[in-house]
């Protein structure tokens, strides 16, 4: 993905400096590690707002062996954050000690919901749609 940022020919739009690679990775860095706000920014400004990756050529880009552990704790992290977030749904149970009927919160699991299921595909039609302003969802896959 390119800088939104730079230049084609690698200068800063802002700045007017020659950067390298190395430099541009080091801000990048530098710059999303301020918090999770400044991360977020980032992500969405350098057009990762959705994480959509083939998994075949993400397991084929890791490290080997490395790369397995570092891709298993990503996705751990991820469905352990999921679930602390709230739904916004509810259900009845039984609790067991009273066998009364309680309301309780139903957290949300890795994966997507609706809504955010809705996000993701008009992100991604977005960019077919850039490629190729023909492009329609009825169309033949391609």
């Amino acid at each position: 993905m390119s800088n939104p940022l730079l230049q084609k020919d690698g200068t800063h739009k802002v700045t007017g400096e020659k950067l390298t690679a190395a430099e541009i990775r080091k801000r990048q860095i530098a710059t999303a590690m301020k918090d999770p706000g400044h991360l977020k920014q980032w992500l969405r400004e350098s057009g990762h707002q959705w994480l959509v990756l083939r998994t075949d050529d993400l397991v084929d880009a890791l490290p080997w062996p490395g790369g397995v552990e570092t891709l298993i704790d990503l996705v751990n992290c991820y469905t352990d954050h999921r679930r602390t977030i709230d739904s916004g749904r509810r259900e009845f149970q039984k609790e067991p000690l009273t066998n009364k009927r309680v309301e309780v919160v139903v957290h949300k699991d890795q994966t997507l919901e609706l809504e955010e299921l809705d996000r993701c595909i008009r992100w991604l039609a977005a960019q077919a749609y850039e490629l190729d302003p023909n492009w329609d969802l009825e169309g033949k896959p391609l």
